[in-house]
């Protein structure tokens, strides 16, 4: 599981360096780390939630929440062979 969150933010960090032009290259960087320390953050309590409010198994939440963002990311353009905007 721990190479799983390595691996997705070393994509990210690569990706987002590409994606966005150098004038708020660093801004979308800064926020895609404040989404996953929130992300990282509530975790415990979402399974908190799910274990001691709803009764439901933790990971359907969280595997919904994780389907959710692949369908947020999915719509990103492809930066593959494109020149990076400065």
């Amino acid at each position: 599981m721990k190479f799983n969150v390595c691996f997705v933010w070393t994509v990210i960090y690569v990706y987002f360096s590409e994606l966005f032009p150098t004038q708020i290259r660093s801004l979308a960087l800064g926020m895609t780390s404040a989404g996953g320390t929130i992300g990282s953050s509530s975790a415990p309590y979402i399974v908190f939630l799910c274990n001691k409010i709803l009764k439901i198994n933790p990971m359907i939440a969280l595997g919904i929440i994780a389907v959710l963002g692949f369908f947020h990311v999915i719509k990103l353009k492809e930066t593959k062979g494109k020149p990076i905007e400065n």
